[in-house]
């Protein structure tokens, strides 16, 4: 596995330039014109770190929280084209009158066709934790359409699946299988999400996150002085009660 991975730094900066401009001027900078065909060559969904400000009104047309742990900040899957030598934020005026349902599905289809290079096992004894990475910056994204990684990479998974995305290039996760060893897997999967996400320029989040039947929960909290706590609630925490 490759731990500390660079990314360049004009990946981010049409979006930094683009949320800079706008919050200056108090005007949305005018863009190119994409048309449909393009549109739905190049649109994807990248997961990128909580957001400073809440994703409402016409910003919500192209982010979204991946989790529905409105209490704390989560990180926000949000629309982007991928151009060959750069990622722009999706013009919020393209998305307005749109089929917004339909863009995300597309998005979220060529997102789940970006590859997947590497594939490795994390395993102590009873605790096995599952790693897929790549080059491209769109594999930790694939966490926004988990039903469709589930049938394609993870496998079946009855009592659901725990979930790290520390960097864009990295997606970790375990199946549960049996109480005796979520635990243990869970805190075997935040080591790896701190570490991951530490020493990288392009970290996504701290967190784990539990997926069980199309919905996505936050499990851990990390407080200002670093220090992660596993939260046992919602639906983690019935059917952790209810395994074998």
């Amino acid at each position: 596995m490759t731990k500390c991975r660079r990314e360049p730094d004009h990946v981010r900066w049409p979006n930094i330039v683009y949320d800079h401009f706008a919050e200056v001027t108090g005007h949305t900078p005018q863009k190119a014109a994409v048309d449909d065909e393009e549109l739905a060559a190049r649109i994807c969904v990248q997961v990128v770190p909580p957001l400073t400000t809440s994703v409402a009104g016409p910003e919500a047309l192209r982010a979204r929280p991946i989790a529905s742990d409105m209490d704390t900040r989560v990180p926000v899957a949000e629309l982007v084209l991928n151009r060959p030598d750069r990622l722009t934020p999706v013009d919020k005026n393209v998305l307005v009158g749109s089929d917004i349902d339909a863009l995300w599905s597309i998005a979220h289809a060529n997102t789940a066709a970006e590859p997947i290079d590497r594939q490795s096992r994390i395993k102590r004894d009873d605790v096995v934790i599952e790693v897929l990475e790549g080059d491209s910056m769109f594999v930790a994204s694939k966490i926004g359409d988990m039903s469709r990684l589930v049938v394609s990479e993870i496998g079946e998974a009855p009592f659901g699946v725990m979930v790290a995305i520390p960097n864009r290039h990295t997606l970790a996760f375990h199946r549960l299988t049996k109480a005796s060893t979520v635990l243990a897997n869970a805190h075997i999967l935040i080591d790896f999400a701190a570490d991951f996400a530490r020493c990288t320029t392009d970290p996504v989040t701290h967190e784990i996150f539990y997926w069980y039947d199309g919905q996505m929960q936050q499990l851990t909290r990390t407080d200002d002085k670093g220090v992660t706590e596993l939260h046992i609630t919602g639906a983690f925490d019935q059917v952790f009660r209810e395994m074998p």
